[in-house]
């Protein structure tokens, strides 16, 4: 719950102040695109942005993290749970825990993170 009120209020700041999040997406490029766009003391925020059937390799991050899909549809995999996210869906991902994103269409997520 804290994480969702912070993504919240992350993207109040961020209309109050006239940016849009469609301006952080970067497609045709030849990997994953990142853009870190906020940071304070208490979390980080980044913009992925994957083409149609671009992969995010499998990884493991040492914390918990808030994945927001923004555009599009993805496929996200956890050891065996597959599962489908597209615009506006939310998954919490689990601090250690080996993942990866396959994009079904091109895609915009934000990460939300210590």
């Amino acid at each position: 719950m804290k994480i969702l009120l912070l993504t919240i209020l992350l993207l109040s700041f961020t209309q109050l102040h006239a940016k849009n999040i469609t301006e952080l997406q970067s497609f045709n490029t030849p990997k994953p695109d990142k853009k870190l766009f906020y940071k304070n003391n208490s979390f980080k925020a980044v913009s992925i942005s994957l083409d149609k059937n671009e992969i995010l390799p499998e990884h493991k991050v040492p914390f918990q993290a808030l994945l927001l899909c923004t555009k599009g549809t993805a496929k996200y995999f956890s050891g065996t749970k597959e599962i489908t996210l597209k615009n506006g869906d939310y998954y919490s991902i689990k601090k250690d825990s080996m993942h990866k994103i396959v994009a079904t269409s091109n895609a915009q997520f934000l990460l939300i993170r210590p």
